[in-house]
């Protein structure tokens, strides 16, 4: 609805001299606008920060990830969930690490991902184990010597990845999700998912030094 003023005519300085001369404002119809609303809300399935959702290939399933660990929803089961991931150690002083994204393969509904701070990203297959503490493959890099240890962990802690796309590939030959793209603070790491022996990145882009 738009509402539509008229000014007032002119009059003397004592006010309008006839009623019937002011408009009121009125309402107009402008058409009906979209409201987005929520349909399911998925609640209890993590207590601290959410850092990722990804929808899974199945169009069934999602993945969403917190700092501490990573569950997979059913669409129409909004209050239940499967965790498969959980790094909580039975005391907060014991943790060395923290999920920092996670996502599901564009291809295979039975394979995810998650990244950590300590520098790795950990691929699940539900296949083998249903419990993300056994990853089937870990990718990593190796951390900088020349820096301390604490600083090597801060900046080779990945913020984010994500496979490569489900139908046009990249680089000519990467479909299906067989790459995998993980950046961190100072570098973009490019990994073979196919190189199941190697899990060194194949390449490695860090900024030119100014």
């Amino acid at each position: 609805l738009l509402a539509e003023t008229h000014s007032l005519p002119e009059s003397t300085s004592t006010g309008v001299e006839n009623v019937e001369d002011v408009k009121m404002p009125t309402l107009g119809n402008e058409g009906q606008q979209p409201v987005a609303t929520a349909s399911q809300q998925f609640l209890y399935g993590h207590a601290y920060h959410i850092n990722s959702v990804s929808a899974s290939s199945d169009c069934e399933t999602f993945v969403s990830a917190c700092d501490l660990r990573v569950n997979v929803w059913h669409v129409e089961r909004p209050l239940d969930t499967y965790q498969i991931v959980d790094l909580k150690p039975p005391a907060m002083s014991e943790l060395s690490e923290v999920i920092t994204s996670a996502a599901a393969h564009p291809v295979h509904g039975s394979l995810l991902g998650y990244a950590t701070s300590r520098g790795t990203v950990n691929i699940v297959d539900t296949r083998i184990s249903s419990r993300g503490d056994r990853p089937a493959m870990t990718f990593s890099h190796p951390l900088d010597t020349t820096l301390d240890q604490y600083d090597a962990e801060i900046l080779s802690s990945v913020c984010d990845f994500s496979f490569s796309a489900g139908v046009a590939g990249f680089g000519g030959g990467g479909g299906s999700g067989s790459i995998l793209l993980a950046r961190d603070f100072l570098s973009l790491k490019v990994y073979d998912v196919r190189k199941a022996i190697s899990t060194e990145p194949s390449a490695s882009y860090c900024p030119a030094p100014r």
